[in-house]
């Protein structure tokens, strides 16, 4: 028996009405054969694939081969009315890349040899059961495209009054909006199963003119989602934020919901759910580049503007904001950086949350030139918005070629953090230094947060690598400016870091 309840399970195995479901895909496939009347071959192609996308790779081998044959009955069919031989090379290639074992993984079925029998391959984890969801739609959605024609039009004959007409359908447009239909029937339901795969396809169908009223339906899923999801039954959730995250570049201008979605991704990481981690990272990237083409930076920096919508949701926000003991109205770049830093140090996490601290810097750094008045095309130092960014980029960054890129992000000009540097034993050594000047620290409140951030990173930092070498440089330069804040510093951080890293004693002996 099931732990979980039926209608809260991530499959359709677990269904109360899977026995029925199974014996009508059985039938399905047997009434499926081709028609002798070839326009009717056409009429309920979006329901057979909305019914492939939802029950692919489920239940056992007979019923997932049941599936695969509705979908090559389905091409063959369309292949024998193909109304001119224009799609007939196309058509043949696709239903030959449909028996390709890549595509039958993707309806739960391998074979060892083209004439031995089938058997059942599941996925591994929950991201692998997604990437295949999200690769049988696009499969599908090819099979629409190549089947309606290149220019997805198709003329239909019919006769009216003894008069043959050709009547021009747009054949792909069609199939799109009904298979659209049938998928924003079934996301909204409350089943798990079937939401997930909704979403899936529902993220790939709506490319376009996505409006504030199908966008709040989305949101109010995904809290419903949230109140019925466990640590081990999250793929509903995961669907719906790749979902949001495919739909934002087609939410129309001056939408209320695009700053909603950044700090739901915000709120979404300092909850530290390893498993919504990468996609709560590509929606917060996603939503920030989307804000900054729709000019919402032109006139605000980026922190002005977030911090102004984040005010109708303060009542909520303040109260993560306490959990976790940061501000984001005293310190916004760095509050930001320290949740978004953790997933440098996981292996699987790295990737994303690089890419996520990137566009940040590079976007606030952009808005920063843009609306300031002094900005020659030259900058020094890293503008004080994106400050915690570059630091929480510091250990992606410990070579020379790595670091310039860093500082080309930020329209920092390298040739000036060369000066004095030369004799250094790091730059000897081909690793960047990195010092309160470069920075731009010019205050102690300032010098307070790059010196406690830096001393967060060094608590996870291996202790004997260019990372290392490069935040102890940092601390030891800020010693030389402000001496005070470096023994606040230097009280509060972890004996551990000490023990560790015995030459960081060193380090302040010489100040």
């Amino acid at each position: 028996m099931s732990k979980v309840p039926p209608k809260f399970s991530n499959t359709l195995l677990e269904h109360q009405n899977w026995n029925e479901i199974s014996t009508l895909i059985r039938l399905a496939l047997i009434v499926g054969s081709q028609s002798t009347q070839a326009g009717n071959n056409y009429i309920y192609v979006p329901e057979i694939v909305h019914l492939v996308s939802l029950v692919a790779g489920e239940g056992p081998t007979l019923v997932r081969k049941s599936v695969y044959g509705i979908i090559i009955n389905l091409l063959q069919s369309l292949y024998i009315s193909r109304p001119d031989d224009s799609t007939e090379p196309e058509l043949m290639q696709l239903i030959n890349d449909y028996t390709l074992p890549e595509n039958l993984k993707l309806f739960g079925l391998q074979r060892e040899t083209p004439t031995s029998e089938y058997t059942n391959l599941d996925p591994l984890n929950d991201k692998e059961s997604l990437d295949i969801n999200e690769n049988l739609v696009q499969l599908l959605i090819r099979l629409l495209t190549v089947a309606a024609g290149s220019p997805g039009r198709f003329f239909l004959s019919h006769t009216f009054h003894s008069n043959k007409t050709d009547i021009c359908i747009g054949l792909l447009n069609v199939w799109r909006a009904r298979w659209m239909s049938l998928v924003t029937a079934t996301a909204f339901q409350q089943s798990p199963a079937v939401q997930t795969r909704s979403f899936v396809a529902l993220s790939a169908l709506a490319v376009s003119d996505v409006d504030d009223d199908f966008l709040y339906q989305i949101l109010v899923a995904f809290k419903s989602a949230l109140t019925k999801a466990n640590e081990s039954n999250t793929m509903a959730i995961v669907s719906m934020l790749r979902c949001m995250c495919k739909i934002v570049p087609a939410i129309p201008e001056q939408s209320r919901y695009v700053s909603v979605l950044f700090w739901l991704a915000v709120a979404l990481l300092q909850a530290s759910h390893l498993g919504f981690f990468i996609e709560a990272t590509w929606l917060l990237r996603i939503t920030l580049e989307n804000m900054e083409q729709q000019g919402l930076f032109k006139n605000n920096s980026v922190q002005a503007v977030l911090l102004e919508t984040r005010e109708p949701l303060e009542e909520v926000t303040s109260q993560l904001d306490e959990m976790l003991r940061i501000s984001f109205e005293t310190s916004f770049s760095f509050s930001l950086s320290s949740i978004i830093f953790k997933g440098l140090r996981h292996t699987v996490l790295k990737g994303p949350a690089e890419a996520a601290l990137r566009s940040l810097l590079r976007v606030t750094s952009r808005a920063h030139s843009e609306n300031s008045s002094a900005y020659n095309g030259f900058k020094d130092s890293p503008c004080p918005e994106a400050l915690g960014y570059f630091l929480a980029l510091l250990p992606v960054s410990t070579t020379p070629k790595s670091y310039g890129r860093l500082l080309s992000e930020c329209s920092v000009d390298d040739s000036w953090v060369s000066n004095g540097s030369s004799d250094s034993e790091e730059e000897e050594l081909g690793i960047p230094r990195v010092t309160d000047v470069v920075l731009g620290v010019h205050d102690a409140n300032t010098a307070l947060l790059v010196a406690s951030f830096a001393g967060t990173i060094l608590a996870t930092a291996q202790g004997d690598d260019a990372e290392t070498q490069m935040l102890y440089g940092l601390l030891s330069s800020l010693a030389n400016s402000y001496p005070e804040i470096i023994s606040i510093t230097y009280v509060s951080m972890s004996l551990t870091i000490f023990i560790l890293q015995p030459f960081l004693i060193s380090i302040f002996l010489q100040i």
